[in-house]
């Protein structure tokens, strides 16, 4: 049972990706909507958990109506939005009803042999089916969208159905079923700009089939994707970009001076007090380069931060891959299944338990109300009802148990999909940070080559500030030497044209395209962090203090 708690604990973590507070009430709000096979909302009802609560009364808010509790006594009090109830310290799930729009609509169209169609009417028709469903995020704060991400799963017959495809997911067969499951994250493609999100807010299943049947659909969506993800690390984005801002003035102040100093060398040939004074120009823009250059170098270390945060995508990566391989190879399904069993061997155990103490319960009360008992017979008495109470709660807390395990077993596919889902989302973030094109690459060789290429990085900016102290110190033998020269202006004239025009060069082919690619990362990252910040403030659909939510849409004809 210990292992099966921990595969349940680690998979649901990583589904709704929602931090824990343990030191204060949780609140959990699942939503589930019925939709018809176009994708018009019929019914929405919503199941909501409380746990780490105390004893007394409990104060919550909701937008539901007619609430019910399912899995307790507790009463409750209901005015307006404030919902109080008379707790045990006990969990309490409690169940309503909600008229609100949901945050993403579902636009459903079916076609056979690329023809539209309505499904009702090619019932038991052959042919090639196509069905696209199209997802508006309505959940839109100061122009971005709340970052939703929404699996997309369903059942075909094997016998009946081929080929089978979908555009964001894969095809899982499990014998006599093919389970399809897709991804998408609506809003996503509008808020980056990224081409690689641009198909995101949509789902397309296309198969053969012999015999065409309506099958039910499920999206299940969170809004808490990026929910855990430390903003401050982004910071570290915007202070490489105020980095390249001050390498690129330095730059900018070494070819200023370095075309001040051809253009003194130039009055070198007229006069050794004109080429003093170009000399000294070039010696102040040079060590004007030199302070600019110590800057960079002080913020170059934290360039390399940018590494950390590829390091936890890649841990968190390749660990969703490591659970979904352990839910599609069924062992997590196996192990539930031998704690059901052994839970089962066990409520049975403690039930013919009780079976013995009522039995003695009876015989001794049958003396107790003849009034025969003796004070032995009636302490025994009270020992065998306490056992008969301890027995009673033991085998109801394994029946509901059992429920729970089964109850998860049944939903591993759904949490194997939201896991694949979470990973299709970072490898599309790792391939445009290590700009690659295949999520094949995404290995350890790549990693390691994206942080050579940060330190070549780093370790360019200290030869620079190298080489620009070494230039300040040339230009201040330079400047005194040139009091003393009377020959060789010519020499001196070609050679500061040469280097002023490879400064030029530098600074458009290098770091002027360098400084440009550090403003488009600071608008990402920008963008990433108010992404991040919709995640975290979301806080719920039926209520305003929701901890985590859920939503489940269910496709039925």
């Amino acid at each position: 049972m210990k292992k099966i708690n921990k595969i349940f604990v680690g998979v649901l973590s990583l589904t709704l990706l929602n931090p824990v507070n343990s030191y204060a009430l949780e609140k959990t709000e699942m939503v589930h909507a019925s939709l018809d096979y176009t994708g018009n909302v019929k019914n929405t009802i919503v199941n909501t958990k409380l746990t780490k609560i105390d004893s007394g009364d409990i104060v919550d808010y909701t937008y539901l109506t007619d609430i019910k509790n399912l899995n307790g006594d507790e009463k409750f009090s209901f005015d307006k939005e404030k919902l109080t109830w008379k707790s045990t310290g006990k969990d309490i799930s409690y169940q309503g009803k909600i008229n609100s729009e949901l945050p993403i609509k579902v636009s459903a169209k079916y076609y056979l042999n690329n023809e539209e169609v309505n499904p009702k009417n090619i019932t038991g028709k052959k042919g090639t089916i196509r069905i696209e469903y199209d997802l508006t995020n309505t959940s839109i704060v100061n122009g971005m969208h709340t970052p939703f991400v929404v699996s997309y799963v369903s059942m075909l017959n094997n016998k009946t159905t081929s080929n089978i495809s979908v555009n964001t997911g894969k095809v899982v067969s499990t014998g006599s079923k093919n389970v399809v499951i897709g991804v998408a994250a609506p809003g996503l493609y509008n808020d980056l700009g990224l081409s690689e999100l641009k198909d995101m807010n949509k789902v397309i299943v296309t198969y053969d089939t012999t015999k065409f049947e309506m099958n039910d659909s499920y999206l299940v969506m969170t809004p808490k994707l990026l929910d855990d993800i430390d903003i401050s690390k982004l910071n570290k984005v915007d202070e490489l970009n105020s980095s390249l801002n001050t390498l690129q003035d330095g730059m900018n102040k070494l070819e200023n001076g370095s075309k001040e100093l051809t253009n003194g060398s130039n009055e070198l040939d007229n006069g050794m007090n004109s080429l003093t004074t170009g000399i000294d120009k070039a010696l102040e823009g040079s060590k004007q380069i030199t302070n600019g250059l110590t800057m960079v170098k002080d913020g170059s270390s934290k360039i390399e931060s940018l590494t950390t945060l590829v390091d936890s995508l890649y841990s968190s990566y390749n660990e969703n891959k490591g659970l979904i391989e352990m839910i599609s190879s069924g062992k997590a399904s196996a192990q539930y299944e031998q704690g059901i069993k052994d839970a089962t061997m066990a409520k049975t155990d403690l039930e013919n338990k009780l079976s013995q103490v009522n039995a003695g319960i009876s015989q001794l009360e049958q003396g107790e109300q003849a009034g025969v008992l003796t004070e032995e017979q009636k302490a025994q008495l009270n020992t065998l009802r306490g056992q008969k109470t301890q027995l009673e709660a033991g085998i109801k807390q394994y029946a509901e148990g059992i429920a729970k395990a089964e109850s998860d077993l049944a939903s591993l596919p759904v949490k194997a999909a939201a896991l694949d889902g979470a990973n299709q989302v970072i490898e599309k973030v790792l391939m445009g940070v290590l700009g690659i094109d295949n999520k094949d690459y995404i290995n350890d060789q790549t990693i390691n080559t994206f942080k050579e290429q940060i330190n070549t990085l780093v370790g360019g900016i200290n030869s620079l500030q190298t080489g620009s102290n070494e230039l300040t110190n040339g230009l201040n033998e330079l400047s005194n030497g040139s009091k003393k020269l009377k020959d060789g202006t010519n020499s001196l004239k070609n050679g500061s044209s040469e280097l002023s025009n490879g400064i030029t060069k530098i600074n458009n082919e290098g770091i002027k395209k360098l400084s440009s690619y550090g403003s488009k990362l600071t608008n990402y990252s920008n963008k990433v962090k108010t992404l991040v910040r919709l995640s975290k403030n979301y806080n719920g659909f039926a209520s305003e203090n929701s901890d985590s939510t859920v939503f489940i849409y269910k496709l039925t004809k």
